[in-house]
């Protein structure tokens, strides 16, 4: 019981890395255009990495603080 708790957990992780670093990335080069778009697509992925990020983090914050 106790590898498969480890390998949910790390699983999940891996796939929190993992969407932390694509979706951001695929906003990015969905709206690469002129303009505002530009910049609005820019504004989308560093809010869509640091929401993100702050899902990667906190429950590690959590976790140590116990």
């Amino acid at each position: 019981m106790n590898k498969t708790r480890r390998f949910i957990a790390g699983s999940y992780h891996l796939f929190m890395v993992l969407s932390t670093l694509i979706i951001p990335l695929l906003i990015y080069y969905g709206t690469r255009g002129q303009g505002t778009e530009s910049f609005y697509g820019t504004v989308g992925a560093v809010l869509a990495f640091v929401i993100l990020l702050a899902y990667l983090i906190i429950p590690n914050l959590r976790q140590s603080g116990r």
